[in-house]
């Protein structure tokens, strides 16, 4: 834990600590106040309700809130000390200097750093798998003695199936939108089975966010990081009436290549899809929706190759250009409700999403997924309890469909509900389960996030062996598949463990 001293300005709200400006929301600033003015005093939730809103009927989640903005923005977890069932005390030196103003620095300018982004509070799911991860430090944890439970594995054979985005260079610019259309339309023929996962578009393109540019080795890197057994790359060239296509099927062992020429777009989603089949054997759902009724909007097209390129920022204004062009279009809002989340924009992503769970049919493929996102805006603008049951709901539509990336997904935030609730049997088993799935589904970066979870677990109730075994395992599947996403984790939580 540094020294070093934070510089408050009571007038003008202003926060400097390693030569860094930091800002906070002002009832939030309330609350570092009263923590720095009583560095000694431990205070419970109530006292702290009591202090910063005691003429307001709140719910006790906004203290955990609260906490966290601070922590955040100081990137620093041990700048306030959690005391198990007790409360909360600050921890570091404090300098109130209302002498500087907004713009001036008393540390010296060595020291100065150029300010950085704390981080958000969102989901993305991932976009993805690291967007629903970043959410979990959403809620504080308080830490109590429990029960726990051993690890149990379930060993079935089960099978990645990656379709990547089509190669469409060689067509024209307006058809240019097809490289996310075909992909998208090919997806949706596939049921989903015990057996085997496909991974949806959304999927995809964070997988593809994991191989490093130059995308070097691209097919070997994603068998490293994705966990697929299969990969298919899809080129298409010609013109209507005389389409080429070029299949290839990856595996570990070797690759298979089709080159086929045909008449319409139907055309070329089906044969992608029956060729695959032919390779992997089994039945496939044949969806009666043909091509021009699914992914063909170059708004949605563009939103999500700004996704691959990892700027999501910019793809939200697609994103909501293609809602508003197309306001019942479910996947233009599902994507914008996600990146509405990852900004931190929750109260807006709700209400889309909103829109989406009343617009999609029970059957809807991606209900579930809909769900999920609902229950993290639920929690993330403090309605712990609708949250929870949303998924809760969100946990056992992916069972029904066989959804288990997303099911894992829903094991993982709810034992940190649990965790929340001080239900710790209860979290640990669903900590075990989200590690089971991911493991079935052989992702190396959904199992090394498992063991990070668990780690982080184990510390927080104090159980330094077990956290350690946890996150040297994690550690591990980092360096041995090169998972960088994962990097700045392993870091932090290595500092957690030698300061403790």
């Amino acid at each position: 834990m540094t020294n070093q001293v934070c510089y408050i300005n009571r007038q003008s709200g202003e926060v400097i600590y390693q030569g860094q400006h930091i800002s906070i929301r002002p009832k939030t600033f309330e609350l570092l106040l009263l923590l720095t003015d009583n560095p000694k005093q431990i205070f419970n939730k109530t006292e702290l309700l009591e202090n910063l809103w005691p003429d307001t009927i709140v719910e006790e989640q906004v203290v955990f809130q609260s906490i966290n903005e601070i922590r955040k923005a100081f990137d620093n977890n041990d700048v306030i000390k959690t005391f198990p069932k007790r409360g909360y005390q600050w921890q570091l030196p404090v300098a109130f200097d209302e002498s500087y103003a907004i713009g001036t620095d008393p540390v010296s300018s060595t020291e100065k750093k150029k300010p950085t982004k704390s981080l958000l509070i969102t989901l993305t799911v991932a976009v993805s798998l690291s967007l629903v991860l970043l959410l979990f430090n959403l809620v504080e944890i308080e830490i109590k003695n429990g029960n726990q439970t051993s690890t149990s594995i379930v060993n079935i054979n089960h099978d990645g199936l990656l379709f990547l985005p089509t190669d469409v260079e060689s067509l024209t610019q307006s058809q240019q939108w097809l490289r996310f259309g075909i992909l998208d339309s090919v997806i949706s023929q596939y049921a989903p089975t015990p057996s085997l996962t496909v991974f949806k578009l959304e999927d995809t393109i964070e997988i593809i966010n994991r191989v490093p540019s130059p995308k070097v080795d691209m097919i070997d890197t994603l068998f490293a990081k994705s966990g697929a057994s299969y990969i298919v790359e899809t080129s298409v060239s010609g013109v209507p009436g005389e389409y080429h296509l070029i299949y290839t099927m990856h595996t570990q062992k070797g690759r298979m290549k089709e080159v086929l020429t045909l008449t319409t777009l139907d055309d070329i989603t089906e044969n992608i899809t029956h060729l695959t089949q032919d390779k992997l054997g089994g039945n496939h759902k044949k969806n009666e929706q043909t091509f021009e009724q699914t992914l063909q909007n170059e708004l949605m097209a563009s939103g999500i190759e700004l996704l691959e390129a990892g700027d999501a920022t910019s793809a939200l204004s697609f994103f909501h250009s293609a809602m508003l062009k197309q306001p019942n279009n479910l996947l233009a809002l599902y994507f914008l409700s996600r990146v509405q989340m990852e900004a931190g924009r929750y109260t807006e992503a709700l209400e889309t999403v909103n829109k989406a769970i009343n617009l999609a049919d029970s059957d809807y493929p991606s209900l579930n997924r809909i769900r999920l996102i609902r229950g993290n805006a639920l929690l993330a603008t403090g309605k712990l309890q609708q949250g929870k049951s949303e998924l809760e709901l969100a946990e056992s539509l992916s069972k029904q469909v066989a959804d288990w990336l997303y099911y894992a997904y829903s094991q993982t935030i709810l034992a940190k509900v649990a965790q929340f609730e001080e239900d710790f049997p209860q979290a640990e088993i669903r900590l075990n389960r989200a590690l089971e799935y991911q493991q079935i589904l052989n992702c190396p970066m959904g199992i090394a996030q498992s063991e990070l979870d668990f780690a982080d677990y184990y510390l927080l109730r104090q159980n330094t062996t077990k956290a350690k075994e946890k996150f040297d395992k994690a550690r591990a599947i980092v360096s041995n598949k090169s998972l960088s996403k994962l990097e700045p984790q392993i870091t932090a939580f290595k500092n957690r463990l030698a300061s403790e």
